[in-house]
């Protein structure tokens, strides 16, 4: 199957399940895109968009973090996203379902692509999540530096499937 027709299956996933894994948890972001989606806030946006985002916001070391709340503050009433259309949807978003995390293989940590399968039902609609993760590995290396620093503050504990290794080689 086309990665595009995989991403069109999940988008139709993601309407179906009402935009689930927006509306709870937090949102890795890297600085640049807190940075961008600040600007966007605070020029482009309503000025309570700036001052709930200025709240949701926490700042870390080389990373953010995006407190969803009950839902997503970008979410529009259809459950849409509307940084999407801005091109400032976070990375992490457009990888869903695969998350990014410090794995062990034989004792030597590596960060891993991973199938989260706690998300929602849409993750049942990811046949070959290899191919997708293959889609977002350049991406996922690039943010490397603050992925390895989030997971040693935030390591997650949800269920997950390794799909690939994003360091050392794949």
């Amino acid at each position: 199957m086309s990665t595009d027709r995989v991403l069109e299956r999940l988008c139709t996933a993601c309407d179906a399940a009402g935009a689930a894994c927006c509306k709870s948890g937090s949102i890795f972001l890297t600085l640049a895109e807190h940075d961008a989606i600040a600007r966007h806030c605070a020029v482009d946006a309503d000025p309570a968009l700036a001052a709930a985002f200025h709240d949701r916001a926490r700042l870390h070391d080389n990373f953010a973090m995006l407190e969803q709340r009950d839902a997503c503050m970008f979410l529009d009433s259809r459950d849409r996203c509307t940084l999407h259309e801005q091109g400032l949807k976070p990375r992490e978003c457009h990888w869903w379902p695969l998350h990014v995390y410090l794995e062990s293989d034989d004792g030597a940590p590596r960060m891993a692509a991973c199938l989260a399968d706690y998300c929602c039902a849409g993750v049942g609609s990811v046949e070959d999540a290899r191919q997708m993760a293959a889609r977002y590995a350049d991406e996922m290396r690039t943010a490397l530096p603050a992925l390895r620093r989030f997971r040693a503050v935030f390591p997650g504990s949800a269920p997950r499937r390794r799909v690939m290794w994003i360091d050392d080689g794949d």
